[in-house]
């Protein structure tokens, strides 16, 4: 697999700061930043010409106000921003052409889920289905599907073969494969990467999953949940996705080794949606996400800079 060592250009953005944006998204023209910075969740980016635009989505403090989003993206067919929030379970959707402007901001999409006994967490909508997908912790499988009346009608897939399956069941060894899902911007397709391995998942309209992996993390349950080794190596960090493409952030770190950088990560790895793997990037600046533009051009990342968190960018050449 071919690798690249692109020349790592900063993106100077007057009067942006940042904390530690575990997520960006993209459109050809507006970057989003998900950044627990203040009292916003979300940093707005015109990328055209390097401003910032504005800091939106209020933290919630109590019930019915959402809190912890994840998991986000943009709908590039109406410009919407699109997160998982942990409290209240629900999938939102932001107009940016709403979030541009300084007027307080109403979700254009909101659908807040009620579960009894499976636990879905990152959610995001399926356009070849007409429904949502989700990871999460599930009795008998490793994904959902969810109808518009929010009731679970499919559990599927199945966990990777380990030492551990036979020793844990099924719904707290879904908590050792959590990571990102996104759709494919055409909406044919969906892929989710794990936080604690090299697994990657693509998921098919008709069911049938596509599967990278080279190797399990190692895990233990104490006091009924599932905790990751620190000697275990990290997975993937962020992961971007255009009609093309998957790209992925990835560590191969340990917590032994780097602590709370651990999941900072110098390799990005480019595969095609039959997980072929396509090409490899080595980056000079270490990055915590990554967000790519339809045309696979150009990638920007979040990345650690000699002082203080930045936006970067590299020229895309595969």
């Amino acid at each position: 697999m071919p690798n690249h060592h692109p020349a790592v250009d900063l993106v100077d953005i007057e009067g942006a700061i940042f904390g530690m944006p575990l997520e960006i998204a993209m459109s050809d023209t507006l970057l989003v930043a998900m950044d627990d910075i203040g009292n916003k969740y979300f940093t707005l980016i015109d990328i055209k010409n390097n401003r910032l635009v504005n800091r939106f989505g209020d933290k919630g403090k109590g019930p019915d106000e959402f809190m912890y989003p994840c998991n986000i993206s943009i709908n590039r067919f109406d410009n919407i921003l699109e997160f998982t929030t942990l409290t209240p379970k629900a999938h939102i959707g932001f107009s940016l052409n709403d979030a541009a402007k300084n007027s307080p901001l109403t979700s254009s999409k909101k659908r807040v889920f009620s579960f009894k006994d499976d636990l879905p967490l990152q959610i995001t909508w399926f356009p070849a289905l007409n429904c949502y997908i989700a990871n999460g912790m599930f009795s008998a499988g490793k994904y959902a599907i969810i109808n518009e009346y929010d009731t679970i009608t499919k559990v599927f897939g199945d966990l990777p073969p380990s030492k551990y399956r036979e020793e844990i069941d099924n719904f707290l060894l879904c908590d050792a494969y959590q990571g990102f899902i996104k759709s494919r911007p055409d909406g044919k397709k969906v892929a989710q990467v794990s936080l604690t391995c090299d697994l990657i998942d693509v998921i098919n309209a008709d069911g049938t999953i596509i599967r990278f992996q080279t190797y399990n993390p190692e895990i233990a349950v104490i006091d009924g949940m599932v905790a990751t080794s620190r000697e275990s190596p990290y997975g993937f960090s962020s992961m971007a996705t255009t009609d093309n493409y998957i790209y992925t952030l990835y560590s191969g770190r340990t917590f032994n080794e780097h602590a709370m950088s651990a999941q900072l990560c110098e390799k990005i790895y480019v595969f095609n949606w039959d997980l072929q793997p396509v090409c490899s990037y080595t980056l000079s600046t270490e990055a915590i996400s990554i967000a790519v533009n339809s045309d696979d051009s150009k990638l920007y990342f979040m990345g650690m800079g000699d002082i203080q968190m930045g936006l970067y960018k590299i020229e895309l050449s595969h």
